[in-house]
C-alpha cells in the first residue's frame, strides 16, 4: 500500500514537473489538427510542412540566442534589428563588393558578436536597463540597415549564400544524421538511467525507458519521411537545431549554464555565492548577437536579397516563442527546447493563417492573444508548481 502511494506521489511530482511540455505538446498537436481540417489537408502536406519548418527556423534560431538573455532576467529587443543589419551587410558585401561568401559569412558573425558585446557591455557593466539598452540599439541597428542598403533592396545571385535559406540536405546525409540522433538518444538514456543508479536516485522503469525511445525514433522516423517525400530537410532547420543542441548543452551542462540559472532565479544570491552575474550576462548577449547575426545570414539566402525591412518584429515573435515555450519572462526558467516548440507553434499559427487567407489584422489579433494567454498558461503552471 506505501508503495503505491510513493508511486502515485511519484506520478504526480512527474506530471507537475513537466505540465508545460504536455500542455504545449498537445497545443500544437491540436493546432496542426485543426488547422488540417480547416484547410482540407493541405496544411499537413509534406510540401507545406516542408516549409513551416523552413519558416519556424529564422524565429527559432533568434529564439534560442533569446533564451539565454531571458533566463538570465533581460529582454533584448534589437535583435530583429541585428539580423536586418547583418542581412543587409551580407548582401552588399556578396552582390556589390565581389566578396566571397566565406569571407561575407565570417564579417556577418563579426558584426553580430561585436553588436553583443555592446549591448552587453552597457547593459551588464555600465548598469543601463536592458529595455533602454536595447530598444536604443533597435533603432540604431534599424539606420544602419538603412544605410547599407541606401533604403533599396539588394539583390543576392550567389549559389552558395542561396543555399543556406532555400537548399535542403540530400537524402543520403539526413539518413546519417537521423541515424546519429536516434543513437545518440539511446546512449544518453542509458547514461541517465546508469547516473541515476550510480547515485541512489529514483529510476523509471525500464519498460518505460524503452516505450520513450521508441516514440522519440518513431517520430525522427516520420520526421524523415514527410521531409524527404517533398525535398528533404530545410538547410536552415538543419542550422536551427545545430545550435539549439550547443546552446542547450552550455545551459544544461556547464558550469556557466548554471550560473544563469542561478542569476535569474535569485541575482543577489548568485553574487553572494560568488558568480560573476556581469560577465555571465555579457556573454548571454554575445550568444544573442551570434545568433541574430545567423539569422540574418538565413533570411539573405531565404529572401535571395537584403532590403531595409528584413528583420522587422522579429526580435517580438522570439520573445513571443520562448514565452509560449515555458521560459519565464521573470528569470532562471525555461529550455532552449521548449522555445523551440514555442517558435513552432508561432510558425503554425501563421502558416495556418496565411493558408486560411485570413486578413491582416485578425492575424496580430490572433497572434496578441495567443502571447497573452501564454503568460497566463505560464503563470498558472508556476502556482501549480508551487503547491
Amino acid at each position: 500500500m506505501n508503495t503505491q502511494h510513493r508511486d502515485g506521489r511519484s506520478v504526480m511530482a512527474l506530471i507537475k514537473a513537466n505540465i508545460r511540455s504536455y500542455i504545449m505538446i498537445i497545443a500544437l498537436i491540436v493546432l496542426w489538427i485543426i488547422f488540417g481540417m480547416l484547410t482540407n489537408g493541405v496544411f499537413l502536406r509534406p510540401r507545406n510542412l516542408s516549409n513551416l519548418f523552413r519558416q519556424m527556423a529564422t524565429t527559432g534560431i533568434i529564439a534560442v540566442g533569446m533564451t539565454t538573455v531571458i533566463i538570465c532576467g533581460y529582454m533584448d529587443l534589437s535583435i530583429g534589428s541585428v539580423a536586418g543589419a547583418t542581412s543587409a551587410l551580407t548582401a552588399v558585401m556578396v552582390s556589390e563588393h565581389g566578396a566571397s561568401p566565406l569571407a561575407a559569412i565570417a564579417a556577418a558573425l563579426l558584426f553580430g558578436f561585436l553588436i553583443g558585446a555592446f549591448e552587453g557591455f552597457w547593459t551588464a557593466y555600465m548598469g543601463v536597463p536592458a529595455f533602454i539598452a536595447t530598444l536604443g540599439g533597435q533603432l540604431i541597428f534599424r539606420g544602419a540597415t538603412l544605410f547599407i542598403t541606401r533604403s533599396k533592396s539588394i539583390k543576392v545571385n550567389n549559389p552558395d549564400i542561396i543555399f543556406i535559406g532555400q537548399g535542403y540536405v540530400p537524402l543520403a546525409v539526413g539518413i546519417v544524421l537521423a541515424v546519429g540522433a536516434a543513437l545518440i538518444l539511446v546512449i544518453l538514456e542509458i547514461r541517465s538511467r546508469s547516473g541515476r543508479k550510480k547515485y541512489g536516485l529514483t529510476v523509471q522503469p525500464l519498460s518505460r525507458s524503452i516505450l520513450k525511445l521508441v516514440v522519440m525514433v518513431g517520430l525522427i522516423a516520420v520526421f524523415m519521411v514527410l521531409m524527404y517525400v517533398y525535398k528533404g530537410i530545410p538547410i536552415a532547420l538543419l542550422i536551427l537545431l545545430a545550435l539549439a543542441v550547443a546552446v542547450d548543452f552550455a545551459l544544461t551542462r556547464t558550469r556557466y549554464g548554471n550560473s544563469e540559472y542561478a542569476i535569474g532565479g535569485n541575482a543577489q544570491a548568485a553574487r553572494l555565492s560568488g558568480i560573476n552575474d556581469k560577465k555571465i550576462a555579457f556573454i548571454s548577449f554575445l550568444i544573442l548577437g551570434v545568433t541574430g547575426a545567423i539569422t540574418g545570414i538565413v533570411l539573405t539566402g531565404r529572401l535571395a536579397s537584403g532590403t531595409p525591412s528584413t528583420g522587422t518584429g522579429l526580435e517580438l515573435d522570439a520573445i513571443a516563442a520562448c514565452v509560449i515555450g515555458g521560459v519565464s519572462l521573470s528569470g532562471g526558467k525555461g529550455r532552449v527546447w521548449g522555445a523551440l516548440v514555442g517558435a513552432l507553434i508561432m510558425a503554425s499559427i501563421a502558416n495556418g493563417m496565411s493558408l486560411l487567407s485570413l486578413q491582416t489584422y485578425l492575424q496580430d489579433w490572433i497572434n496578441g492573444m495567443v502571447l497573452i494567454l501564454a503568460v497566463f498558461v505560464d503563470v498558472v503552471s508556476s502556482r501549480v508548481l508551487s503547491e
